[in-house]
């Protein structure tokens, strides 16, 4: 899969959401008051583990499509429970 066919697979992806969310037909939820910063549900090292998860999944993607020698490789970045149990600071520091 090359860079133009990723870039129209995602293009329709968030053409498909947004006509859903036009349609009414997924709610997004409004964000309650608060302090989104220290949300005990939602502790720093979560929302970061959700996004090292995230990146991983566009670059498994990407690798799935391209040849071994432009692959990107990533070393060294922790899964999310390795980020939850002692906490982003240890990984900071």
């Amino acid at each position: 899969m090359g860079r133009e066919s990723i870039k129209v697979a995602l293009i329709g992806v968030l053409a498909v959401a947004i006509g859903a969310v036009a349609a009414s037909q997924i709610s997004i939820p409004s964000i309650p008051p608060g302090d989104p910063v220290n949300d005990p549900a939602w502790p720093l090292s979560k929302r970061v583990g959700v996004h090292i998860e995230a990146l991983r999944a566009v670059i498994e993607a990407y690798n799935a499509g391209v040849p071994t020698a432009r692959r990107v490789e990533l070393a060294g970045l922790p899964d999310m429970a390795e980020l939850m149990k002692p906490g982003l600071g240890a990984f900071l520091r």
